[in-house]
C-alpha cells in the first residue's frame, strides 16, 4: 500500500520499492529495506564527528549480522555462558571482510565489519541495528498548525531543473529555499499561538481574580 512521504509531497511504494515525487521534477528513488547499518564517520568542521548511516543492501551479509547479534544477545544473557567465545568469532561477509563483536572504551559491544587481514587494508566500521529514533525539521510545528488553511503558488522558470539537481551542491535550489522558508513561517505561527496562549491564561486569571474580590 503507497506510503505518503512529508505530507505528500512525495510517495514511498513498498511493492514497487519506488520513492515517486508530485511537486517538482526530481527522479524517481529505490525504496531500500535494511535492519543493519555502518556508521559512516563524517568529520564536521564545526562540531564534534557526526555520522552518516548506509543501509546494508546484501542479504546475506544482513541474514549473518542478525544472526551473530542474536547469538551474542544469548550469551550476554543469564542463560548464556558468557561473552569470551563470541569475542573471539569473526562471521565472514565476503571475500575481503568479516564481522566481530568487540569491548568498547566505554565497555559496551560493538558488532564491527572488519577488513581481513592487516591493518593497511582499512579500518573497521561500526555497524547499527536500525535506524534509530530521528526529528524531521519543522515537522512537530507542521503536525501542531493542523490542515492547511492558506496555500501559496511559486512560480519558477526553466533554470530550476539545474539547480534541483542531485549533483549540485554549491547553491540551494528553488524548492529547497521554499521549504526553508515554510519551517521558518510555521516556527513564527507556532510561536504566536503560543504566545496567545500565554495572554489569554493571564486575562483569565485577572478576571478571576477581581471576580474573587
Amino acid at each position: 500500500m503507497p506510503i505518503l512521504i512529508d505530507y505528500g509531497r512525495a510517495t514511498a511504494n513498498p511493492e514497487l520499492g519506488r520513492i515517486h515525487y508530485h511537486f517538482y521534477p526530481k527522479p524517481d528513488q529505490p525504496l531500500i529495506y535494511a535492519s543493519w547499518f555502518l556508521r559512516i564517520e563524517v568529520p564536521n568542521e564545526k562540531s564534534s564527528t557526526n555520522f552518516i548511516l548506509e543501509p546494508v543492501t546484501d542479504i546475506p551479509a544482513s541474514i549473518a549480522m542478525e544472526d551473530f547479534y542474536q547469538r551474542a544477545v544469548h550469551a550476554a544473557s543469564s542463560m548464556g555462558d558468557g561473552m569470551e567465545e563470541i569475542l573471539k568469532e569473526q562471521i565472514p561477509i565476503s571475500e575481503t571482510h568479516h564481522i566481530a563483536i568487540e569491548r568498547a572504551t566505554d565497555g559496551h559491544y560493538v558488532v564491527r565489519k572488519c577488513p581481513n587481514g592487516t591493518w593497511f587494508r582499512g579500518k573497521s566500521i561500526d555497524l547499527q541495528r536500525g535506524y534509530g529514533s530521528f526529528v524531521v525539521p519543522g515537522e512537530l510545528e507542521e503536525l501542531a498548525l493542523g490542515p492547511v488553511n492558506h496555500v501559496i503558488f511559486v512560480i519558477h522558470g526553466i533554470g530550476e531543473a539545474m539547480w534541483s539537481r542531485d549533483d549540485v551542491t554549491y547553491t540551494g535550489s528553488l524548492a529547497q529555499d521554499i521549504t526553508g522558508f515554510r519551517h521558518v513561517m510555521q516556527k513564527r505561527q507556532v510561536n504566536e499561538w503560543k504566545r496567545t496562549c500565554d495572554r489569554a491564561k493571564r486575562q483569565k486569571y485577572v478576571k478571576s481574580e477581581i471576580r474573587g474580590w
